[in-house]
C-alpha cells in the first residue's frame, strides 16, 4: 500500500510509504514500515519519520521541452488541423439513487452483517438472488467513477488490506462512530483494495462494502487490489468460498464471476484532498500524468492488460534504490526508488 503527497514541494518532508502485509493482518488502520499514525485531525496517514524537507531527493531525469516554433513530424501524414478535445467525464455518483425497497433491502444485508453472532465468526447463508442483486447493482455507481478519483476531501481515513478480516472493518467503523450511528453515516472512508482472499468472511466484507459504496457513495471509496483479479482471487480462497457455499455448482460459478465482473469496475487509484496519492501498490515509471491514469477505460479484467493498472496494484517501493528494476519477489511489475517518486509526485 502506498501514501504519499502529491504536492513536490512538500515532499521532502512528508512522505508516507507502506509496504501491502502478506498475509492477514489485523486493524489495518495502516501498519507501515517507516512509523505512521493516524493523525487525530484528518485521520489520514502520516508518516512519523519522513526525512526533512533539505533531503528531499532531486529528481533523476528533467524533461525536454519542445520549441514552439519547431515542426512536429507526423509520420508522413499532413495535418489535418484537428486538435484533441478533452471530453469531461459524467459526474460520479455522490447520492444514492436507490428505490426504497432496494434501501431496506441492502441495510438488513448490513444489519446481519454487522450483527454479533456474524462479527464472532458466522458464515451468513446468503440467498444467491440478493448476492447477484449486490454485485450487479453496484457496478452502476463504480462505473460512475473514473480510474483516478481526484476530488476526494478531509477528513478522511485511508484503509489498508482486509482480506475477508470483518472483525476488522467492524473496528474501522466503529472507532469513528458518533452519537451511536456508525462512522460510514458521517465520516468518509478510502479503501485500498485486497477485500477478499485469505480470510473467512470475504463474502461479508464485499457484500458490505457494496452496499455501503450504493447507500453511502460519497463516503466510501473502493479502489482495486491485486487480489480484486481473477487470476489472484482463484488462487488464494475466493472461488473455493462460492463453492463451499453453495452446492450448486452453476450458481457458484456464476456469482463468482459476477464478483469479478463488479470488481473490473473498481478505480486504482485517488487523491485525497489534493494532497494523498493513494493507490494499492505504487506509481507507474512509464506514465505519471493525472491524465493517463483517466485515459483508461473501465471495465479492466486483467491486470496486464494496461502497464498503469499493473503496477498500480503489483509496484512496491524500495528504499535505497535508484530508478526502478523488477520485481523478482512477485515475478511482476517492478520496484521503484524514491527518486522515480519524486518525479511522479
Amino acid at each position: 500500500i502506498f501514501l504519499s503527497f502529491s504536492s513536490p514541494c512538500r515532499m521532502g518532508s512528508y512522505l508516507g510509504m507502506m509496504a501491502a502485509p502478506q498475509a492477514t493482518t489485523s486493524a489495518k488502520t495502516s501498519h507501515s514500515q517507516t512509523g505512521v499514525a493516524e493523525t487525530e485531525a484528518t485521520g489520514l496517514v502520516a508518516a512519523c519519520d519522513a526525512p526533512p524537507a533539505e533531503t528531499a531527493i532531486a529528481p533523476a531525469e528533467t524533461a525536454t521541452a519542445v520549441e514552439s516554433g519547431e515542426h512536429i513530424d507526423q509520420c508522413g501524414l499532413e495535418d489535418d488541423g484537428e486538435e484533441w478535445v478533452y471530453v469531461e467525464p459524467p459526474p460520479r455518483y455522490r447520492k444514492c439513487y436507490l428505490a426504497e425497497d432496494k434501501k431496506e433491502r441492502f441495510q438488513r444485508h448490513l444489519d446481519l452483517i454487522f450483527s454479533p453472532l456474524t462479527l464472532n465468526g458466522k458464515l451468513i447463508d446468503f440467498d444467491p438472488d440478493d448476492l447477484y442483486e449486490v454485485f450487479d447493482e453496484v457496478i452502476t455507481y463504480l462505473k460512475s467513477e473514473p480510474m483516478l478519483i481526484e476530488d476526494v476531501p478531509f477528513p478522511c481515513s485511508i484503509m489498508g488490506d482486509l482480506h475477508g478480516q470483518l472483525y476488522d472493518l467492524d473496528r474501522v467503523f466503529r472507532y469513528n462512530a458518533k452519537d451511536g450511528k456508525p462512522g460510514w453515516i458521517d465520516h468518509r472512508y478510502v479503501f485500498m483494495g485486497d477485500y477478499v482472499d485469505r480470510g473467512r468472511q470475504s463474502f461479508e466484507v464485499v457484500v458490505a462494502l457494496f452496499c455501503l459504496k450504493m447507500l453511502f457513495p460519497d463516503n466510501i471509496i473502493l479502489l482495486r487490489g491485486n487480489h480484486e483479479f481473477i487470476d489472484v482471487n482463484s488462487r488464494y480462497g475466493f472461488l473455493e468460498d462460492f463453492y463451499n457455499r453453495y452446492e450448486d455448482e452453476d450458481v457458484a460459478h456464476d456469482l463468482y464471476y459476477k464478483a469479478n465482473e463488479a470488481f473490473a469496475y473498481l478505480s486504482i487509484a485517488a487523491i485525497v484532498g489534493d494532497a494523498y496519492f493513494c493507490a494499492h501498490g505504487g506509481i507507474s515509471p512509464s506514465f505519471f500524468a493525472r491524465r493517463h491514469y483517466n485515459s483508461i477505460h473501465k471495465p479492466i479484467l486483467k491486470s496486464t492488460d494496461d502497464v498503469i493498472v499493473n503496477d498500480a496494484v503489483w509496484s512496491d517501493p524500495a528504499f535505497g534504490l535508484t530508478g526502478t528494476c523488477f520485481n523478482s519477489e512477485r515475478g511482476v511489475s517492478m520496484y521503484y526508488g524514491l527518486d522515480d517518486l519524486a518525479i511522479a509526485m
